[in-house]
């Protein structure tokens, strides 16, 4: 009996270790007005592993978004390590948003990589035109990875075919949050309605239906949030 568990406990241990990291952006998807601003976070969960180095391209439709800046968001630096950013340029021309950061020490005995999600980094946008719908896409994705402690440590590097990635999009209209029905009044009776049909599959949903910007349209918390906002509780 001893033994199965032993069995059952290694097997367990070799499915964490070799699960692969995954990248993300977050909200996965969101409503933003004509000429306001919003920042989207760029994430990274090791999930097993242990990370030194992180890279990314962010790609996105110049002629709906305009990329206004980008900060590190301390990742790497949550273990006490000192990092460096070697990579951190936006190109609107080309609709992209680079960023790479590294952790300085060399991995050995007394320093190491970080085994818990964060945020790699944060990226404003201006949102530029009346309508539309602009992907967020990571490309060019790269982990450095710790391998073979504690007697043999070397780093390997993962690209796209070794991180799981998940992008975003985000939809850019005149109305304001919350106007379902565009008659430019936020959560009223008939904005409440759409969203009670959209909740149980009777009505088509765009993303103004993901009031909570967590990528699922008319969910239970869309529908409160709605219903807060048609009473004055919360505003939009």
């Amino acid at each position: 009996m001893q033994l199965v568990l032993i069995v059952i406990a290694l097997v367990c241990l070799l499915q964490v270790a070799s699960a692969s990291p995954k990248m993300y952006i977050k909200p996965a998807s969101s409503l933003v007005a004509n000429g306001s601003t919003f920042t989207v976070d760029v994430k990274v969960g090791p999930v097993g592993s242990e990370v030194t180095t992180a890279q990314y391209t962010l790609q996105f439709d110049n002629t709906l978004l305009r990329a206004v800046s980008q900060t590190p968001g301390g990742f790497l630096s949550q273990g006490g390590e000192a990092t460096k950013v070697d990579r951190n340029k936006i190109d609107n021309t080309a609709g992209t948003v680079t960023y790479g950061e590294y952790i300085k020490a060399i991995p050995d005995e007394s320093h190491f990589g970080v085994y818990s999600p964060g945020t790699l980094a944060s990226v404003t946008f201006e949102a530029i035109c009346d309508g539309g719908t602009s992907d967020l896409n990571i490309t060019k994705p790269k982990l450095a990875v710790v391998i073979g402690r504690p007697d043999n440590v070397k780093v390997t590097y993962l690209d796209a075919s070794g991180i799981n990635i998940y992008n975003a999009s985000y939809m850019i209209t005149p109305y304001p949050k919350g106007d379902l029905n565009h008659n430019w009044v936020a959560a009223d009776p008939d904005d409440v309605m759409l969203m009670l049909r959209a909740s149980v599959g009777d009505v088509t949903t765009t993303l103004e239906y993901d009031l909570n910007g967590n990528g699922v349209k008319a969910d239970a918390g869309d529908v409160t949030l709605m219903l807060r906002a048609s009473v004055s509780d919360i505003i939009l």
